[in-house]
């Protein structure tokens, strides 16, 4: 079972990236590179005392570093949506239907 403060980081990223997919102003993408990238980050940095460097966890880093604002991975228009849908995807199934080493 997910912590309540985790479901609720994770229902807002996915609701960021979900309009995402949608045009928004430039700032929007800025906002939501710095949210998906810290969650990312915040998923990994919790999971890794149980597993290290699972699949789940390298995913989770490759996410952080797709979405990091910093350092700007630069793709089209096309690539960032079927990534977000990629990522939606890879967080509902990491967050609700994943089951763990450990309970």
């Amino acid at each position: 079972m997910m912590h309540k403060v985790t479901t609720n980081l994770t229902l807002f990223s996915v609701c960021l990236l979900v309009l995402g997919l949608f045009p928004m102003p430039y700032g929007y993408y800025t906002l939501l590179r710095l949210c998906v990238c810290g969650y990312a980050g915040y998923v990994f940095y919790l999971r890794y005392q149980q597993e290290r460097f699972s699949f789940v966890n390298i995913v989770l880093i490759l996410i952080a570093f797709l979405y990091n604002p910093i350092i700007k991975v630069g793709f089209e228009r096309d690539v960032w949506l079927f990534i977000n849908l990629a990522t939606i995807f890879f967080i509902l199934y990491c967050a609700f239907f994943y089951k763990r080493g450990k309970k």
